[in-house]
């Protein structure tokens, strides 16, 4: 999962939509084993309680934004495609995650694609 936008409102965004698809997830018993891996069971439980509880619109604001990193990366679009290099390089061959096309031009876009492309990390600054 990919938390990302244009600026700091736009990933308080992404996150709140991402919070929620963790939410639902795991309401889900099939989906508890991974966190209690995590040390999340109580977590799990009570989803599972409110999911069953018809309480759909409260569950997301169950999940902390501690979750929300261990399943997402988490990033602006300028730091995105670093991220996800120091994160997925040389795990995989493969990304696929959405953009609000209606929101990321399409120069963004392509720039974003060509740096995970090129694969290069630039270790010379700090990343959120």
């Amino acid at each position: 999962m990919v938390v990302t936008g244009a600026d700091d409102a736009a990933v308080v965004d992404s996150m709140n939509a991402i919070r929620a698809t963790i939410a639902f997830y795991g309401s889900t018993p099939a989906y508890h084993p991974v966190l209690e891996l995590h040390g999340w069971r109580d977590l799990g439980v009570e989803l599972h309680r409110c999911s069953i509880s018809g309480q759909w619109e409260q569950m997301a604001a169950l999940v902390p934004d501690e979750v929300v990193n261990a399943f997402a990366v988490v990033a602006d679009w300028d730091d995105l495609p670093e991220k996800l290099l120091i994160t997925y390089g040389g795990l995989v061959d493969r990304l696929m995650y959405g953009l609000p096309v209606e929101s990321a031009p399409h120069d963004v876009v392509a720039g974003m694609v060509e740096r995970l492309h090129s694969g290069t990390v630039s270790h010379d600054r700090e990343l959120p």
